[in-house]
């Protein structure tokens, strides 16, 4: 397996924001990446976990559907 760091994303934002690293993937619940990488058809550079997150969907009068 190559190097990588490891981040714990603290909320949505914060998760958007690690996201966007050159190299980024998320890891959540039920991902099998850490198989991939074990096997190198993955190699990212960077992993941000996002399992611990709410699940919640909250609408917001932007996201309104017209």
């Amino acid at each position: 397996m190559n190097p990588f760091t490891f981040e714990c994303a603290a909320g949505t934002a914060d998760a958007a924001r690690l996201g966007t690293m050159v190299g980024a993937k998320y890891l959540g619940g039920s991902t099998n990446l850490v198989d991939l990488m074990r096997e190198t058809l993955e190699s990212p550079s960077s992993l941000v976990d996002v399992a611990s997150l709410s699940c919640e969907v909250a609408e917001t009068p932007e996201a309104a559907c017209a």
